[in-house]
């Protein structure tokens, strides 16, 4: 009878390493766009004229000396895109663990939604790591591991396993692919040019 192992568990520090990490651009650009429908909204309510006049108004500026108040404004926005990246973060993949199970793979993570989720070995046709400058710092990965196709049950099957380190990407490779190490390999370098 075999019994499921634990691979990896991403303790609290991972996780603020993990949420550090993040694309925090994208939070950037969900604060702009709330903050453009909110513009957008208020200049369809009131007419532009008196939006653009209130805003300066309330700010204490002139509206077209954009530029100056955007340098004020883009440290904060900054850092509320990462409290809000590192929120999500948390809360998404709280206590996330990795099992190795009798027919391939299982991730639960969550801090109020336990999402569990599972990939046969069998069904698993690729593996995937990747990492940005900001992970690369912390030595984490992004593992991926999913059927190569688009449909809704190829999706189900796919686990991503964020905040992964080298030794849990070599026990995956060691399960999934057992005769890795023997195959022959070529490094192909990104030219400096």
């Amino acid at each position: 009878d075999f019994e499921e192992q634990l691979l990896f568990n991403l303790s609290i520090s991972d996780l603020l390493k993990l949420g550090v990490g993040q694309n925090h651009l994208r939070s950037v650009g969900l604060i702009i766009a709330f903050l453009f429908g909110i513009y957008q909204f208020a200049g369809d309510t009131m007419g532009e004229k008196k939006t653009e006049n209130l805003i300066g108004e309330y700010l204490g500026f002139n509206w077209h000396e954009v530029l100056g108040t955007l340098l004020m404004i883009i440290p904060f926005v900054l850092f509320i895109a990462f409290f809000i990246t590192l929120i999500q973060t948390a809360i998404r993949y709280f206590n996330l663990r990795l099992y190795r199970t009798e027919n391939g793979f299982k991730t639960i993570a969550g801090l109020f939604n336990r999402q569990e989720k599972s990939a046969t070995l069998e069904k698993i046709q690729w593996v995937r790591w990747s990492t940005n400058p900001l992970m690369k710092l912390f030595k984490q990965y992004k593992l991926q591991m999913a059927a190569a196709s688009s449909t809704t049950a190829a999706q189900q099957q796919s686990l991503v396993v964020p905040g992964s380190y080298d030794a849990h990407i070599e026990v995956v490779q060691e399960t999934h692919f057992p005769e890795w190490r023997q195959l022959e390999r070529t490094t192909h370098g990104i030219s400096p040019v």
